[in-house]
């Protein structure tokens, strides 16, 4: 239980895949304004010790890997949770260009293969789908109809660049879902109390999410845990900006060792794309930036920035950052432009997608605020080409409670 700002927050660290009796007693507690849940160590232990669901993955690609290293993924714990690769002709390139006709035949051939009957998971990544998603999409509604029970993961949902991250971060999505999915519905049922109490899932960024983006896209729960006790840390020393040092973790499921170092900028968690989590991959999702903590930092380095050294109970400070931390969303694109009133247009449709992906995750319409637009040239590419990337975060909604 937290009071942060003179507002009582409901706030629980799940150890537990039956948390029923603990979230239950919430219903007794008076003025209850959000309840906020980590996950993610729950989560990451079940890529680990087996309890994630096994995958088949379907790259969609102009000709398939010839070489077994390029066919399998780089991360041996990536690759265990595949069961079965296929391939599928078709892709385009980085600005959404064909590269290849989709091969419809053989997409839809997929569905009559016995390795696809009981699988509860299903990864597609095709090339260049971060711009144009039409094959993924076509691909999955065949399948979806053909197993309309199965959790189909697609890359272009994520967006991002390099074939490993792409593939890594839409294994894990498919692996988790299932038992996301019963997370989700234990945490509904059992907050049954609180009829008109959000309910919040931390982020791998240090934000927060619903528990409907928890049963779509499950991975980007993954590692909120550290994020959110470097945000903990940060307002426990008064700071909005700061660099947190983090004394005490959970060595197995922290991706650095400890004690590890965070930023936190204007209240939210320092976050980049394609960091190396705890499971040695990875991910085109944003994750905390943290690194290892020599026992000092150059002052040069520092300047201005307090540095605040933290060693509170890593589960206090997890569960205290849900009730802290606001929902928040990502966007990382590709696009061509030939002029800047042409760059401007694509700006600012960038950053209206991403309110709306920040509203779906929760944040109550009219509060959300960009933390961060950036559009930079990427090199070796033909002249034009530029990356956004977008970051919102804003309020959670009063009152809304989601179903099953």
């Amino acid at each position: 239980m937290s009071l942060i700002d003179g507002r009582m927050d409901a706030v629980v660290h799940l150890d537990s895949p039956d948390p029923r009796g603990l979230l239950d007693a919430l219903g007794l507690l008076p003025d209850i304004q959000m309840v906020g849940v980590d996950l993610s160590e729950l989560l990451a232990a079940a890529l680990v010790d087996g309890a994630a669901d096994p995958v088949v993955m379907v790259r969609i690609t102009p000709r398939p890997a010839i070489d077994r290293v390029l066919a399998s993924h780089p991360s041996p714990r990536v690759e265990h949770l595949i069961a079965h690769r296929f391939t599928v002709r078709g892709g385009h390139d980085l600005y959404g260009r064909d590269l290849a006709e989709l091969d419809v035949v053989a997409a839809g051939a997929l569905c009559d293969r016995p390795e696809m009957a009981n699988t509860k998971g299903i990864a597609l990544l095709a090339t260049g789908s971060a711009a144009q998603s039409r094959h993924e999409r076509d691909v999955a509604d065949l399948l979806q109809f053909a197993f309309p029970d199965t959790h189909i993961s697609i890359a272009g949902d994520f967006g991002g660049l390099g074939l490993a991250p792409r593939e890594a971060t839409v294994v894990l999505d498919a692996a988790l879902s299932g038992l996301a999915a019963r997370l989700a519905g234990t945490v509904l049922d059992a907050t049954a109390r609180l009829p008109d109490v959000p309910v919040m899932i931390g982020r791998g960024d240090g934000g927060l999410t619903t528990l409907t983006a928890l049963r779509t896209h499950p991975v980007s729960v993954l590692q909120s845990a550290p994020a959110l006790r470097v945000l903990a840390a940060a307002h426990r020393s008064g700071h909005d900006d700061c660099r947190v040092v983090l004394t005490v973790g959970h060595p197995e499921s922290d991706p650095v060792p400890v004690p590890f170092i965070g930023e936190v900028r204007n209240g939210l968690v320092s976050a980049q794309p394609y960091l190396t989590t705890a499971l040695a991959a990875e991910l085109v999702i944003p994750t905390a930036q943290l690194a290892p903590f020599a026992g000092y930092v150059d002052d040069d380095d520092v300047g201005s920035t307090p540095l605040v050294v933290n060693g509170d109970d890593p589960d206090e400070l997890a569960a205290a950052g849900a009730a802290l931390s606001r929902p928040a969303a990502w966007l990382d694109e590709i696009a061509q432009i030939e002029n800047q009133d042409q760059l401007e247009g694509i700006r600012q449709a960038a950053c209206e997608r991403a309110v709306a992906i920040a509203i779906a995750n929760g944040t109550a319409p009219g509060t959300a605020e960009f933390v961060d637009v950036s559009t930079v040239a990427v090199p070796y590419s033909p002249s034009g080409t530029v990356r956004l990337r977008v970051r919102v975060a804003g309020r959670h909604r009063d009152g809304v409670r989601e179903q099953r």
